[in-house]
């Protein structure tokens, strides 16, 4: 009877790459810098290469066991036969959370005659699409539409609901074809249904705008966002009664949204 070999459990990888590294010493350890593009914080990463693997160390993260400053949570091989990228996102578990074989990543298997990557709508694009359609539209407080865009941008955590909100009201204030604009710049599905969730169509009751707003999540955190900057006490004084009730009763509506 032929005995089957089992994989190996991904924290004993570990333990076996760490012997190879302290009886051979790591060959080449290269320090690099990651900034964020958003909030300008930068952290450094360490690289490390021997024979055998391709450990990457970002300062402050670490693996279970491991001395502070020494673990590697990213860790690059061949593992059984096929190069392996592991992953410890959770530093209380002994094992990698995350095995992925690079396999299909293989350039032999990319379809040939298959049409370039599409390029993705950055943030900067947004930015000037945004600054293009609404800085010299003014709202109902008076004020510049790409400003309030930014704030609303600016008070998101996240840089895909920021991205969503810089072009909140493109779709809806902008020339036609805004919409088919965006795609043609590489702006993502989800990213599109986002903004048209956003957009206030001609003849839409408004309650009946703010409901089809709260069923997309994205939607829904941005629209609450854009009504708290229209609440603002500097801005409301510049507000009709009705507009304040209306805006307040959306915002209580997409809080307590379930």
């Amino acid at each position: 009877m032929t005995r089957t070999s089992q994989p190996k459990p991904l924290s004993r990888t570990l333990s076996l790459a760490a012997r190879r590294a302290k009886a051979f010493g790591v060959r080449k350890q290269l320090p690099v810098t990651l900034t964020d593009p958003q909030t300008g914080a930068r952290l450094r990463v360490t690289i490390e290469v021997d024979d055998g693997a391709i450990a990457i160390l970002p300062a402050g993260y670490s693996t279970l066991g491991e001395p502070k400053g020494a673990g590697s949570p990213i860790y690059l091989e061949f593992y059984e036969g096929v190069l392996t990228l592991h992953a410890w996102a959770d530093i209380t578990q002994e094992d990698a959370t995350h095995r992925i074989p690079m396999t299909g990543a293989q350039e032999a298997k990319r379809v040939r005659g298959s049409a370039k990557p599409r390029t993705m709508l950055t943030m900067h694009r947004a930015l000037q699409i945004a600054r293009t359609v609404l800085d010299r539209q003014v709202d109902k407080a008076g004020e510049s539409m790409f400003l309030h865009a930014a704030r609303v941008a600016l008070s998101l955590d996240e840089g895909f609901l920021r991205k969503v909100a810089i072009l909140h009201d493109v779709v809806e204030d902008g020339p036609p074809g805004t919409l088919d604009a965006l795609r043609s710049e590489g702006a993502e599905p989800k990213l599109l249904e986002a903004v048209l969730a956003l957009s206030h169509t001609r003849g839409e009751r408004y309650m009946d705008f703010i409901r089809r707003c709260g069923t997309n999540p994205i939607a829904r955190e941005v629209k609450k966002a854009d009504l708290r900057d229209h609440l603002l006490p500097e801005r409301r004084m510049n507000l009709t009664p009705s507009h304040i009730a209306r805006y307040e009763s959306a915002l209580l509506l997409l809080e307590h949204w379930v």
